[in-house]
């Protein structure tokens, strides 16, 4: 009878210490996947802000000495200024968000949702770029009404629009144009913001790639560089808070859309296309 008996829990408790040494592979294969994960985004975000970094500190040393030449006038130092301040703000913007970024591959993405004017920011940040627009000769359109106000966090939306205008910036052409526009969706729950350019043109199957993680930066019309980072985390942050982003684009010029909350709700965002027309 107690052999009988052994036969029997033998083979259960086998499968028993299979079981759990399985469970255990599992567990131990899935966390050696994520300290990969989390070291190859390590190294990533590292190459990222040397880049980023050592290309500012470069760009500062000669406008400095050009600053402090005897023969610049006033106006051209004030100009000068303009884009030490421009380089200098930007580079640390983009190391807040690299940072963010990278301790949102560890601990998630923290959010902080308030409501504010959200054309009021744009604005601040199309003024952070004057040099930049002005060295381009580039015309700003900007149909954003007044008062555009939305339910999301600030920083995040602050990142999210000083990338889209850098891109413009970067793939339009000299003299050419950017047209910024707020969007009334049939939600009213949402609005989209719209910042075309009438530039290059991003072909079609590099257009699905754009918001994947380090993908290959295209330059610009000047030979301006990226780092194949700041749409990836565009669209973190957009999802983030509840919205959506997208690009559309011809074979002249490009049109990020960026959908996010007018108030705090649930409601999920519906689809967006063809039924889009302009906030008045």
């Amino acid at each position: 009878m107690a052999g009988i008996l052994l036969l029997v829990l033998l083979p259960l408790m086998l499968i028993t210490i299979l079981m759990i040494g399985g469970r255990r592979y599992i567990l131990l294969h899935k966390q050696v996947k994520e300290l990969q994960k989390l070291n190859e985004a390590k190294d990533r975000l590292f190459t990222v802000i040397g880049h980023d970094l050592n290309s500012t500190i470069k760009s500062v040393q000669p406008t400095i000495e050009l600053y402090r030449h005897k023969h610049t006038s006033e106006e051209e130092r004030q100009f000068l200024l303009d884009s030490i301040e421009e380089n200098a703000v930007s580079a640390v913007e983009t190391l807040q968000a690299l940072l963010e970024w990278g301790k949102s591959q560890i601990k998630g993405i923290t959010l902080s949702p308030t409501y504010f004017n959200a054309s009021e920011v744009i604005k601040s940040k199309l003024n952070l770029f004057k040099v930049s627009i002005r060295n381009k000769g580039i015309t700003i359109v900007n149909n954003l009404p007044t008062e555009t106000t939305i339910h999301a966090d600030l920083n995040h939306f602050r990142f999210v629009f000083r990338n889209l205008l850098i891109n413009a910036i970067k793939f339009t052409r000299p003299s050419g144009t950017i047209e910024l526009n707020a969007i009334k969706y049939h939600q009213p729950e949402y609005v989209i913001f719209s910042v075309k350019d009438n530039g290059t043109g991003i072909e079609k199957e590099r257009l699905k790639q754009i918001f994947e993680p380090f993908s290959t930066s295209i330059e610009g019309t000047r030979n301006e560089k990226g780092n194949g980072i700041g749409l990836l985390l565009c669209r973190e942050f957009v999802r983030a808070n509840g919205g959506e982003i997208w690009a559309e684009s011809e074979a002249e010029g490009t049109t990020f859309y960026v959908a996010l909350k007018t108030f705090e709700h649930s409601k999920e965002l519906m689809p967006l296309h063809h039924k889009k027309e302009k906030v008045v």
